[in-house]
């Protein structure tokens, strides 16, 4: 699939994140589908699952925690490619990323580079 077809969902509870990301994606030929939250990010992953190459997840979120939204996404799809987005890092947090199969983990603030990067490294794994 060529990077033209690539569509992330991308799930943050900040609009000025979700608009960051959306707008850096883009520039690089990137589809985004933007969720203010786990629960919609669910609904939306459940509908377009097989359109959704890879999802970029804010795990410290009010409602639905990036947790809570990773279980019920790995329920959908165990294997789906999720980049978890987070500006804590706790040796707690680390070892849960590492039991829920997370794909890929990038941590905030993050500089474009380091975006796509882990973007193309999460696109590129089988």
């Amino acid at each position: 699939m060529n990077q033209e077809q690539n569509k992330i969902l991308v799930v943050d509870d900040e609009p000025a994140i979700r608009e960051l990301l959306k707008s850096m994606l883009e520039r690089f030929n990137y589809q985004v589908i933007e969720a203010s939250d786990g629960e919609s990010a669910a609904d939306i992953y459940l509908k377009e699952k097989d359109g959704i190459d890879m999802i970029i997840l804010d795990l410290i979120m009010p409602g639905w925690s990036g947790k809570k939204t990773l279980k019920e996404i790995r329920k959908i799809n165990p294997k789906a490619k999720i980049l978890i987005s987070s500006g804590y890092t706790t040796y707690e947090i680390t070892q849960e990323i590492k039991k829920a199969n997370i794909t890929g983990y990038i941590k905030k603030p993050y500089t474009l580079k380091a975006l796509l990067n882990a973007v193309k490294e999460l696109m590129s794994q089988e």
